[in-house]
């Protein structure tokens, strides 16, 4: 559920900044919305994504015990 959610705001964001380059007069509060969401986004699925020093930081655990 919170997959399909984050995917909607995602498309909603990307969608509202493509539509706001089309128009003579450009809203800011509208690109400020979907930069938000866009950022809102990205952050979610970084936090998702391992550390490439996780397994480092773990040997390095094992070998102080």
């Amino acid at each position: 559920m919170k997959k399909i959610i984050i995917t909607i705001i995602a498309l909603g964001g990307v969608g509202i900044l493509f539509w706001q380059q089309g128009l003579e007069k450009k809203e800011i509060w509208v690109q400020i919305i979907g930069f938000a969401a866009l950022f809102f986004v990205m952050a979610r699925l970084s936090a998702k994504t391992p550390s490439k020093h996780q397994d480092n930081q773990e040997e390095d655990n094992q070998e102080n015990v």
